[in-house]
């Protein structure tokens, strides 16, 4: 059993590696890698404060003791120094992504060992290798595991916290809840989306214990669950608190309180905060005005394109046809097999609580304004991995054979689809939204980061190209790309140019609206990972 889990994982870990490799830096990348490198070699936490330190951190580990130039600089300047630090250092730039990136390859071991244990436990050893096949070849997770960035980083670890809490409500105890506060403090300084977590988990647990076992009492079992909670919910504090060095600062809560009347007047947080002081001395303090600046965010909402639209407000549909257009088919498939298969049983209380928290993360940000592609709900997938390991619970041999041969055929078309996709996991379209070369006139949030800049590189060099004009969104400026690549303006032109799908369609604040509509009258000569449209434009070219 364990030789086919290490297989599975290092299966994982190979397709996200390889692929990877391929690809240039991604949007936030060089942020990350600076700001982190500040916060573990001069305690400047300010740095880029409006998202927790931990992952950033991460990331930046492996680049100590290399010798790097620590590109020390206002923080207000901290994107224009992320590209220098991570461009003009004493490392070369592919050394550099590599090291900051393996801390998320292991982040992806740890998920799926994860999926599998939580799947063996529910649905015995077969399950779990089915949950794990599903993990190993997803191109949702593949997408996002081989980068340093948030959405990944909060997936593995908010699901390892769903899982220790879950063995807790199995296992109540003080040693139990110190460590699962241990696990969910540390995934609180992934991302502030992870805040999320400490509701859903008192909620879940006292609900438990009003539910729960018939020969214990339900008053004694509910002081008893708050306790635990309790002891959770203070070591996770106290572990969000250490991420940030033990600070102490103060929180101006007038500044923020002014931003939340001007932009919701009346609104019951800028009511709640009319009760506080304009100054608060906090521990972490960093954190609370993090918190504040994204919950602001969240109220203003976030520029998105969405099937021809495009919105500050966001859309309802929005993470249904997202799923819907970006999740394969086979599991697509899988899934309708589960629910047609599953009856009521002992474990019914268990997938509740397995399923509930991803079913509230895609309630809740389809009611967002901000909304920003599938990343933003990519914990759905190994929770969906671990229930529908379900389909065998009994064994695969104990299956009907119609359930047998339908389930095999899924998960070889789920592997297949996935191997197809190779390397371009970001990009991945299902056949319903037109495949990848058609994807991106319906959802472009989270499908064009800058990723295939290596590949235009690759693309000039091989056809021996002595100009061409990009307009790139998320690739690093045209004098790190070589002395071939000038910058392309909105006026029609002709020669070599290189133009992301998100330019195609999207307004940008730096690109009048329909700045390349010209260019819709050409085809292109090549798609660079499907994110990149490349155009040979002859001379006197309409």
């Amino acid at each position: 059993m364990w030789g086919t889990v290490g297989v599975l994982v290092l299966a994982f870990v190979a397709q996200a590696y390889l692929s990877v490799r391929q690809k240039s830096a991604i949007l936030h990348e060089p942020l990350y890698a600076y700001a982190g490198y500040q916060y573990l070699t001069r305690d400047a936490y300010r740095v880029n404060f409006d998202s927790p330190p931990l992952l950033k951190q991460l990331a930046a580990l492996p680049l100590l003791g290399q010798g790097l130039d620590a590109v020390a600089g206002p923080e207000e300047r901290a994107h224009a120094l992320a590209i220098t630090f991570l461009y003009e250092n004493r490392l070369p730039v592919a050394q550099l992504l590599a090291r900051l990136r393996a801390p998320f390859l292991l982040l992806g071991v740890v998920l799926g060992l994860v999926v599998f244990l939580w799947a063996r436990a529910l649905y015995g050893t077969a399950g779990g290798l089915l949950a794990l096949w599903l993990h190993t070849f997803s191109v949702a997770l593949l997408g996002e595991a081989g980068f340093a960035n948030h959405d990944f980083g909060l997936t593995a670890l908010t699901v390892l916290t769903l899982y220790a809490a879950w063995r807790l409500r199995a296992r109540p105890s003080v040693r139990g809840a110190l460590g699962v506060g241990v696990v969910l403090g540390l995934t609180l300084v992934t991302k502030f989306s992870a805040l999320l977590l400490v509701p859903a988990l008192v909620a879940f647990g006292l609900a438990d214990a009003v539910v729960g076992d018939a020969a214990v009492s339900r008053g004694h079992a509910v002081v008893r669950r708050a306790g635990l909670l309790a002891v959770m919910l203070a070591v996770a504090a106290l572990v969000v608190w250490a991420d940030y060095g033990f600070a102490v600062g103060i929180v101006r809560v007038d500044l923020y309180r002014q931003l939340l009347e001007r932009i919701s007047p009346g609104s019951v947080t800028g009511r709640l905060a009319a009760w506080l002081p304009p100054t608060l001395p906090l521990p972490g303090s960093l954190y609370v005005e993090g918190s504040l600046l994204q919950m602001i965010h969240g109220l203003v909402g976030h520029i998105n394109y969405f099937l021809g639209e495009v919105s500050y407000t966001g859309w309802r549909s929005y993470y249904l046809v997202t799923l819907l257009y970006r999740t394969p088919l086979p599991l697509m498939a899988l899934f309708v097999l589960r629910l047609s298969t599953w009856r009521p049983g002992a474990r019914w209380r268990d997938e509740v609580w397995l399923l509930a928290y991803g079913a509230l993360t895609f309630v809740l940000f389809s009611l967002s304004r901000t909304q920003l592609g599938q990343r933003y709900v990519l914990v759905i997938f190994p929770l969906i991995f671990v229930f529908l390991g379900g389909l065998a619970a009994r064994g695969w041999s104990a299956m009907r054979p119609a359930l047998r041969a339908a389930v095999a055929v899924c998960l070889a078309w789920y592997a297949v689809d996935s191997l197809h996709a190779y390397p371009d996991y970001l990009t991945y379209f299902n056949p319903l939204a037109g495949g990848p070369d058609a994807g991106y006139r319906k959802i472009i949030e989270g499908v064009d980061l800058g990723q295939d800049a290596a590949g235009l590189e690759r693309f000039v060099a091989a056809a021996d190209i002595r100009e061409m004009r990009v307009s790139c969104f998320g690739c690093p400026p045209p004098r790190y790309l070589g002395a071939a690549f000038k910058p392309l303006g909105c006026q029609p032109t002709t020669g070599w140019l290189a133009v992301s799908v998100r330019h195609l369609v999207m307004p940008q604040p730096f690109l009048p609206k329909g700045c390349f509509d010209w260019l819709s009258a050409h085809e292109p000569v090549a798609r660079i990972g499907h994110s990149i449209h490349v155009f040979e434009l002859p001379a006197g070219a309409p």
